[in-house]
């Protein structure tokens, strides 16, 4: 990404805009590369969020690639969940065969005022962790029974745009929901 990308969410004012009222993007490693299934692996992405109070939805989630299990997605770090500070709120799950593992977190931290590192720790067959800027935040272990297999997970960092459908636990757009970009400087991956 060289000296970094910007994901932006904007109102649409295309030919679409009635189904389609927002515009943004993805950035996915599908077709490029899958993390590895024969090792553990570490990735970290240094972003600044947007404000998520009024609908935005950033992640950094992996979801297995085409040989992969139907299931495991991974979402490390999601935006927008309600609460008290919702700019501080970092939502992680991670859908096991036992069933969906998930937390949303206050960080103490507003993730929109400065660039922040997001990092995850697989280990396959043990434990997947989960750190803000160096300090773990949450974490699954396999000694709690869950599976966690080694996928051919490709990499998505996102920025969505949430409607009343997801009012229950999300925050939702709104006519005043301003253009909003995740800036994003830099994504490493690699084998500890």
């Amino acid at each position: 990404m060289n000296n970094g990308v910007a994901l932006t969410a904007q109102k649409n004012t295309g030919q679409y805009s009635s189904t389609y009222p927002w515009i943004s993007g993805i950035i996915t490693t599908e077709g490029k590369f899958s993390l590895p299934t024969s090792s553990a692996w570490y990735v970290q992405v240094k972003a600044k969020m947007p404000d998520v109070s009024q609908g935005m939805w950033p992640a950094l989630w992996f979801l297995r690639g085409p040989s992969g299990s139907p299931d495991n997605e991974f979402d490390a770090y999601e935006g927008g969940w309600l609460g008290t500070h919702v700019n501080q709120i970092m939502h992680t799950d991670f859908f096991a065969g036992q069933g969906q593992v998930q937390n949303a977190y206050d960080t103490g931290t507003d993730l929109t005022t400065a660039y922040h590192i997001y990092a995850v720790k697989f280990v396959p067959n043990t434990s997947i962790t989960v750190y803000l800027d160096g300090k773990q935040v949450w974490q699954v272990l396999a000694s709690q029974g869950y599976t966690i297999s080694a996928e051919p997970y490709q990499i998505m960092l996102q920025l969505q745009v949430t409607a009343s459908g997801a009012s229950g636990w999300h925050t939702t757009a709104n006519s005043s929901t301003p253009k909003s970009s995740m800036q994003i400087a830099e994504m490493q991956a690699y084998t500890p």
